[in-house]
């Protein structure tokens, strides 16, 4: 690997890392979603636990980084494997979407019931609105 020019060459196969392929994208995507979710759960009146919330958010953070990684590393290994004009068109093309809402699903499966108190009288997969009170 050079560093300086973000080259990765393993065997007759070799690949630019640009600065889009840093994984930028996917950290404001989970950033975006991992907020929206809470804030739903909020609006709908559950009660969010900021002190389970805030450290699985940057817990989140590092984690999307790391998949982000796998996400290149399988690139590659696709490229040296099997084609490399699969591994830099269509597979490079879905391989970031499809570990990140996988990443996620599975994500939110573990931590959202920690980072949300439910009422008992709401049912936790279907969340009840809030009651608003009209004049």
């Amino acid at each position: 690997m050079d560093a300086s020019r973000f080259n990765v060459s393993v065997e007759d196969f070799s690949l630019f890392i640009g600065p889009p392929c840093a994984g930028i994208h996917s950290l404001v995507a989970f950033a975006t979603l991992f907020w929206a979710l809470l804030l739903l759960a909020q609006e709908r009146g559950y009660r969010i636990q900021y002190k389970v919330a805030i450290p699985s958010f940057f817990l989140g953070l590092l984690l999307v980084f790391v998949v982000n990684s796998l996400r290149v590393f399988s690139i590659i290994l696709v490229g040296i494997f099997y084609s490399r004009d699969f591994a830099v068109t269509l597979f490079h093309s879905f391989i970031g979407a499809f570990l990140l809402i996988l990443f996620f699903i599975l994500y939110i499966h573990l931590l959202y019931p920690k980072m949300i108190k439910v009422d008992e009288k709401q049912e936790f997969n279907i969340p009840a609105p809030k009651n608003k009170k009209t004049s």
